[in-house]
């Protein structure tokens, strides 16, 4: 039985049922009663011609659509710091939040990481140079 609180489509298996249920003889309100879904539901499967397709929403434009070619610029300079980029925005008329902006830059900050590295290891023969941490050791002589 499926939940009636489901606002998803309805898988084929469902939807197929459904029909049988229907070409069985029994009625909406029964349909509703043994698939657990409500009777506007049912009629609506009844009444398509197939199976249920999910349509594509369409893409919505982001508040920082008009300020793209800005931080497009200054992310190939290298500002990736969403607070300092929010403060340079904000001369220019922004009004949204640190939020909006560090999601907006979570994705170019990946690819940044993938192919800028802004620290290159530096391997050398055992032996050839020592590297230290400037903190305070001490040790015992034997």
């Amino acid at each position: 039985m499926l939940d009636a609180s489901q606002d998803t489509l309805l898988g084929g298996t469902d939807v197929r049922q459904i029909i049988e249920l229907r070409a069985q003889g029994k009625s909406i309100r029964e349909i509703a009663r043994i698939t657990g879904q409500s009777r506007n539901n049912v009629c609506k499967y009844l009444r398509a011609p197939g199976l249920p397709v999910a349509h594509a929403r369409p893409k919505r434009g982001s508040i920082l659509t008009p300020f793209q070619s800005y931080l497009d610029i200054r992310l190939r300079e290298g500002g990736d710091n969403a607070v300092v980029l929010l403060c340079e925005l904000r001369p220019q008329g922004y009004s949204c939040g640190y939020t909006t902006v560090k999601t907006h830059l979570h994705p170019h900050r990946v690819t940044l990481q993938q192919t800028d590295r802004r620290t290159v290891r530096f391997e050398t023969d055992p032996g050839f140079q020592a590297q230290v941490d400037f903190g305070q050791y001490s040790y015992l002589d034997p």
